[in-house]
């Protein structure tokens, strides 16, 4: 097909009879990727050209086509369908969706779009729980911008913490009876950019309050600014019993390489930086 003058031209051939009815018949998901249905044309047709499978053929065959995927002309955009997807149900498991879906550019703003205003919250990784489940429990979008607000309150600019590790140092909140994990309470956090920049890691997510850029890094400095000195096998303790994060010696190793820290491999300890180790031995 093009465009001239005004006026679309097919070049395109439709497919033949027997191809279409099957193909018609074979085609009866929602979504598909382009290469899918071309992997189903050969299943049904062996010896035929995948070429016949293109922008005017598919949609022919019922389908809206975009970059690399196609979905039911029943919808009037891809979106809608995948916003069907994260909101139809109450509750929704994102893990019993196709990669493919997950994959699509356009899945993950919707998805992002509506986690950002909270019609959707995530209560455990690609889990959803949908705000009229919560409004049914006298919860709006209301209590978590107050949330957020009394969490920035708690913890000074420039501060590091977990949900965990704001709970163990005393922060208590009404929410808190909703009886969620420390996951959907991070996913409420996190939407709030203006407060918080966060980084996911070792299981958990990190927060740092009021400075972009959060990364365990910086966190790791941020701690040792504090102690100056700590034996590795403590800091992997801390950062899993204080904070929640879970993380291989090695993988520690690699992260406090990246820093300005320095590690004594003799000793297995973490100083500040070299002059205060230097200052030690």
């Amino acid at each position: 097909m093009y465009y001239f003058d005004g006026v679309y031209s097919i070049t395109s051939d439709n497919l033949p009879p027997i191809q279409f009815e099957r193909m018609k018949d074979v085609l009866t998901d929602v979504f598909y990727t382009i290469s899918d249905v071309k992997r189903l044309f050969l299943r049904e047709f062996p010896d035929a050209d995948t070429s016949s499978i293109n922008p005017y053929t598919l949609k022919t065959l019922g389908f809206r086509v975009y970059s690399g995927y196609v979905v039911k002309n029943t919808y009037p955009s891809a979106v809608d369908y995948f916003r069907e997807l994260l909101t139809t149900e109450d509750v929704v498991n994102a893990k019993a969706l196709s990669r493919s879906v997950l994959n699509v550019v356009a899945y993950s703003s919707e998805l992002y779009r509506l986690r950002s205003n909270y019609e959707i919250v995530e209560y455990a990784p690609l889990q959803y729980i949908n705000i009229r489940r919560l409004n049914a429990a006298g919860i709006t979008v209301e209590h978590f911008k107050k949330y957020c607000s009394d969490v920035a309150a708690y913890h000074e600019k420039g501060e590091y913490f977990t949900v965990k590790s704001m709970h163990q140092n005393g922060f208590t909140h009404e929410l808190d009876d909703l009886g969620f994990d420390e996951w959907f309470y991070s996913s409420v956090l996190l939407e709030d950019r203006n407060c918080f920049s966060y980084q996911r890691i070792g299981g958990s997510r990190i927060f740092l309050r009021g400075k972009p850029g959060a990364t365990l890094g910086d966190m790791l400095v941020w701690l040792l600014e504090q102690r100056q000195k700590i034996d590795l096998y403590d800091l992997i303790d801390l950062l899993e019993d204080h904070y929640g994060i879970s993380l291989p010696k090695e993988k520690l190793m690699e992260i406090i390489s990246g820093t300005t820290l320095y590690y004594d491999t003799i000793m297995e300890a973490v100083y500040i930086d070299y002059d205060t180790y230097f200052e030690e031995i």
